[in-house]
Parts: structure tokens; sequence; C-alpha cells
């Protein structure tokens, strides 16, 4: 009896704590609304250097005037100190309300709610600053910023108790180097900026331009010997061979200029030494004692034992008997290196600690999950590596592709394991294009600053607080293009498709028709319903680009596999017909396209990135099917009229034809075609007028044969 009597005021009591806390949250969270929906004034100090702090600062008083009807006044001043105000970095009241804590770090802020419906914002830059400011507004006041551009911007319901009644509230990130290239072109950084997203190391290929011409008429021998000689450099990160990796003084030229640029420029935390964008190494043997025997990672040759030796020289060289340990703002320093292409693979030593490996992969081909547990293992060595610092760049592009590359399950797990194994650097290529990337950048901005975020949910608010009533049909659409890709794209392969002309492809036009009736149902649901229609029809624009370029590439294959004309039951009068009509489609889709391109190219302002997709920067076989119509009215010049007015088309549309010389120029295009057929299936190299040579003793690749009318490249 007396044990029941005990549960019994022990519940009477825990109900009694329950309420009394619930009654103070309740007042708590009223008394921050209170201070919220009364702010007057956003108050700065006297000097701000950053225009990107004021540009914040504007947008918290958009925020808040359009969350609660009144826009605060902004004022910069060292002595103003009024009621009813948010006060934004080391202003004199600043300083005295709150003290930065001694672990605080460059890159996070600190808050704190103080007398008088006061709010106080500090950090240690302006740039972190600013990260606060919005991170403030993203969680107390529910501001999103969505896409780049004036549809991007939405409130959802804010979390009052995000700020506490007493003490302060620290936000760091996890990752302190988040940057999306270009991110929102054309908004002058502000989509980036809204979305903490900023950088603070420099890690782009370096040593074409370290490296140079001019160097190389002075210390010819830092430079590589490919064949049996050395490669003069024009100055080129994309085609110059590497410089002599493995010879010291390279690491030491190297380290000197790392260190003139670190005496010159005392703020900076880094210095870039990664590898030229090829695969073009030093032959001699001083490289050949590093790399073999040769083994192999992802089907490349393994050479990063000889990137990371030379990194680690230059690093021993830099540091230690340098002793340019860290930046004039106490930061340290690091010397930063790709592991791209042959040298993806971990380093068979210890890293020095200052050298910051920058790990290179498509994560969307997370989807193999032969590649994934691969890739996974792989980011867990590195992390194991000995560097303080592991940072990562990958290519969650969006443009150039044609279509909506939907990627967000592998965002979120690659960014996850990342964080576990110790990354905090991250890089990707990511031009935002609102309608086919969809909440793709916007959770990626979320997951770095706190990987632990809950990607679901992020997304189910993207869809329902930013297309209303046609948020399902929208999901659909971008789900289907998820899930199609992952079942169809096959064998992981780096960056799968990317600039391939028939990789629409992958989607067969069934496909594509259902998706456009997903975007015309959505298109219903919000028809004079703004902001919803706006956004659904930023969409519907650029999945326009889609189908036009499947057109584009249907008209184009009609043209040279024959199927739609040369069926062999056809009179010789249909298959001239049909060819002509050929050639109309494929002129009638080409022009379209160029059309869609330009639109869709204004709108997201990618003009840059969307330029491949251009009709005349595609391959275009006009030529060759006009070659086989006029071969065709040679055996019928009773149709020879049909094709006139196609060929005066063409000699206006293509400046390289001349409708007077027609019959001798297209006679010499099949006879090419003709002998192209007959090399394909024969056995001797005659025609194309190579004798290949016995293969020298080289490690890195077979000798190319230089054929005679065609031009080859190779990677392995």
């Amino acid at each position: 009896m007396n044990a029941l009597l005990q549960k019994h005021y022990l519940n009477k009591l825990n109900r009694g704590w329950a309420l009394l806390l619930w009654v103070a949250g309740f007042f708590v969270v009223s008394a921050i609304a209170s201070a919220l929906e009364n702010v007057k004034f956003l108050v700065l100090p006297p000097h701000v250097e950053d225009d990107g702090l004021m540009a914040a600062a504007d947008d918290l008083a958009f925020v808040l005037e359009k969350k609660y009807g009144y826009r605060p006044s902004i004022t910069q001043s060292n002595r103003h100190y009024p009621r009813n105000a948010i006060f934004l970095g080391d202003t004199l009241v600043t300083r005295s309300a709150m003290r930065i804590p001694a672990d605080l770090s460059p890159y996070g802020a600190v808050m704190r709610r103080g007398g008088g419906n006061r709010i106080f914002i500090r950090a240690r830059s302006e740039g972190a600053l600013q990260d606060g400011l919005y991170t403030f507004a993203q969680k107390a006041l529910g501001a999103r910023w969505y896409w780049p551009g004036d549809h991007g911007f939405a409130l959802v319901d804010g979390d009052l108790g995000f700020l506490p009644p007493v003490g302060w509230k620290v936000l760091e990130p996890h990752f302190v180097h988040r940057r999306l290239w270009p991110g929102g072109v054309g908004d002058s950084g502000a989509f980036n900026r809204r979305n903490r997203l900023r950088g603070h190391f420099q890690f782009n290929h370096a040593l074409g331009r370290l490296f140079s011409p001019e160097l190389f008429d002075e210390r010819p021998e830092l430079f590589a010997t490919r064949a049996g000689q050395q490669v003069r450099p024009r100055g080129s990160a994309g085609t110059d061979p590497q410089p002599h990796l493995a010879l010291p003084e390279a690491a030491r030229y190297a380290a000197d200029q790392a260190l003139t640029y670190f005496e010159a420029n005392p703020e900076a935390e880094s210095f870039a030494l990664s590898i030229n964008d090829n695969i073009l190494y030093d032959e001699s043997a001083l490289t050949r004692a590093i790399v073999e025997p040769v083994d192999y990672f992802r089907g490349y040759p393994n050479y990063t034992d000889l990137v990371f030796t030379f990194m680690n020289r230059v690093a021993e060289m830099v540091f230690e008997e340098g002793d340019a340990w860290t930046a004039a703002n106490g930061e340290p320093r690091y010397l930063t290196a790709l592991a791209y292409y042959w040298a993806e693979q971990s380093p068979s030593f210890e890293l020095h600690p200052r050298v910051m490996p920058v790990l290179t992969a498509d994560r969307a081909q997370w989807h193999d999950s032969t590649f994934a547990a691969q890739d996974r293992a792989l980011i867990e060595r590195w992390g194991r590596s000995g560097a303080e610092r592991v940072a990562t760049w990958d290519y969650y592009m969006g443009a150039p592709y044609p279509y909506p590359r939907q990627m967000n399950t592998f965002i979120t797990e690659s960014i996850q394991h990342m964080a576990a194994a110790g990354l905090d650097v991250f890089f990707a290529q990511l031009p935002v294009t609102p309608g086919f990337d969809g909440v793709k950048p916007f959770l990626t901005a979320q997951l770095l600053w706190d990987p632990q975020a809950d990607a679901t949910a992020l997304e189910a608010e993207f869809l329902k607080q930013f297309f209303g009533p046609a948020h399902q049909a929208v999901k659909h659409f971008y789900e289907q293009f998820a899930e199609y890709r992952v079942t169809h794209e096959g064998a992981a392969q780096w960056i799968k498709l990317y600039k391939d002309e028939a990789g629409i492809e992958l989607f067969p036009k069934s496909f594509l028709l259902d998706r456009k009736a997903d975007l015309e149902v959505a298109a219903d649901l919000v028809k004079g319903v703004e902001p919803y229609e706006a956004r659904v029809e930023v969409i519907c624009e650029t999945f326009r680009l889609t189908l036009d370029y499947a057109e584009f590439q249907r008209a184009r294959r009609a043209l040279v596999d024959g199927n739609a004309w040369a069926s062999l039951d056809r009179s010789q009068d249909a298959k001239i017909t049909a060819l002509s009509e050929a050639v109309e489609d494929f002129w009638s889709s080409r022009a379209r396209l160029a059309e869609t391109v330009q639109s869709v190219s204004h709108q997201s302002g990618l003009a840059r990135h969307f330029r491949w997709l251009e009709p005349e920067r595609q391959s275009d076989p006009t030529a060759i099917a006009v070659s086989r119509l006029a071969f065709l009215l040679y055996e019928n010049e009773d149709q020879l009229a049909t094709v006139e007015n196609l060929l005066d088309r063409l000699a206006k549309t293509y400046s390289d034809f001349s409708t007077n010389r027609y019959p001798e120029r297209f006679r010499e295009m099949f006879a090419f075609e003709q002998g192209l057929r007959e090399v394909a299936s024969a056995t001797v190299n005659r025609w194309l007028r190579h004798e290949p040579e016995a293969m020298p003793e080289r490690f890195l690749y077979p000798e190319v044969p230089a054929i005679l009318g065609w031009a080859i490249s190779l990677r392995p």
C-alpha cells in the first residue's frame, strides 16, 4: 500500500514539473517572439570592411519585414544602444554584453539575448559573422534561399526556441570550407552568401603556372622527360606535363615559391601545388624507381606515392626549415594537392600533417555498390593518412547535362561519411540550374554546416513549402529522374555521360513524356497561385531543354543510321523523299534547340556552362546525309529538283559548302564514307597509311598512331 501511494505522489510530482517546464517554455518562446516581432534596429560597427556583411544585414531586414511587416533600419554606430535591436559584430555595446569564448573557431559565431529585447551576434571575422547572421535568419525566422534569383526565397516556420533565454549559443559549421562552384551564377554571389557557402583554401591545378616556360629556359632539369626528350611547357595547367616530381630540386623550387607567397601574403592559409589536369608524367629512371612496378587503382596506374613524395618534401622545406606554420591571423597553413587521376589511391606512407590532400570523385556514382564501398574505404584511408586536414572535390553538376541529374541520396550519404572520417573541407562543381537541380544545392549547403541534419525533412520542406499544391507532382518528377538514373546508368564511371552527345538516350522518349505530364499536372495545380506558379514555370521552361535535346538527338541519329529512309524494299524515289524529309526534320530540331539553349542560359545565367549544348558545338551529320542523298540522285536524275532547295539552304547554313561544286564535294565525301566502311572490316592497315612501329619500352601507355585525317587522344 505504501508503495502504491509513493508511486501516486511521484506521478503527481512529475506531472507538476512537466507543467511547470511547459509554462516556462511558453513564456520563453513568447518572450523571444516578442523580441523578434519588435526589432526596430540592426546595429553594426561604424567600420565594416566586407560588403557582404552589409548585404547580409539588408537580407536580415528583408526577412524581418516579410515575417512581421516592419523593416528595421540599419545603422552603423559604436554608441547607439537602442532597445528592440539586433547588434551585429564588435560594437562597444556588443563587446560589453558578450565575450567571444576562447574555444570559438575562426569559422563560428556566438549569439545571446540581452535586456530590452536586444540580441547580440559576434564572431572572429566578418565572414563568420555573416554565417552566424544567416544561421539565425534560417533557424529562428525560417528564412530559406532555395534557389538563386527572384523565385528562390521562401519563409517557413522558424524555431523560436533556437535562441536560449540565458547564456549564449555557439554556431559552428562542421565543414570549415564549404563551396559550390560557381553556385548561383548571375546573382553576384548572393546564393552562396545566403547559404553560408564560403571558401578559405586554394587547391586548383597549379604546377603549370609555377613551372613556367621561362623557368624551363633557366632550369630545364626541373621538367619532365618524355619519349627521351625534355618537354618545354607552354604555361598551361591543362596540357603541360607534370614537372620532374621525383627530383628533390623540383621540390626545393616549389618550396621557395610557397615561402615567397606566404611572405607577400601574410594572411594566406594555403598554397596550391596541385598537379596539372592531365596524366603526362616524367619517364626518367628517377621517376620509374618510385612508380615501378606499376600497380593500378580504378583502372589507372597508381602514381600517388610519386605525387605525395613531392608534397612531403615541399612541406618539410616550408614548415620545418622555413617555419611558415601559421598565418598572420594565427591560423595554420597548408600545402594543398589534388588526389586526382593517377593519384587517387591513398599513399603507402604517412603524409606531412600540413599537406592537405583533396580527394576527387563523382559520388553521384555511389549507385554502384561496388564503387561506393571502395570509395568509402578510400575516404577512411585518407582520413588516417597523417594529414591534419583532408579535403574533397566532388562533381555535383548539373549543367551541361541536358536533364535533371538527381543524386540527393548519395549527397547525403557521402557528406555524412566524409564528416565521420574527419574531412572538413568541401568543394563541388555545381552551376546551379534551379529547374534541373531542385533542392540539391540547398540540401548540400545545409549538410555541410551540419552533416547530421535531417535530409529527408529538408527535402520534404522544400517541396511542400516551395511548390504548395504542386509539391507531390514536382516530387514525382525529381524522384523519377533519380530512380531511373540509379537503375539504368550501370557501372560507376567518373562524371558518367558528361558531355556525351548521346547521353540523353539514357531516358527513353516514353519516360520523358511521362515527366512532361508530371509538370503539366503541377502547372495546372498552381495556375494563378503565386509564388508557386512562377516556380513551377521555371522547371517547365528548363525541361524544354531536355525535350528539345532529345528530339535533336533522335533526328540526328535518324540521319546516320539510315533506318528511317534506307529500307531495301523502298523505291529509289521513296528513299530520296524520306532522306530529304529526315534532313528537314534535323534542321528543324536544330533550330528549336538553339532557341531553347539561349532561353535557358539567359534564365539561369549559365550561358558559359550550357554552351556545349549549342547546336553549332555539337556533331552535325548533315554533310554525310546530303552526300548520301547526292549519291542517290546520281542514279536518278529525274529527282534532282527534289533536293535543289535543300542544297541551297545547306549552302546558306554551312558556309563550308557551295552549291556550285556540290557534286564533286559530295562524291568525295561519299567515297570517304565508303572508305571508312572498308577499313572497318579490313584486316590490313593499308588505307590508313600508318606502319606500326615496334613498341618502345614505355610504362605509361602504348604509342598512339598518327593516322591521316584522324584526331586520336588516349586515356587509359
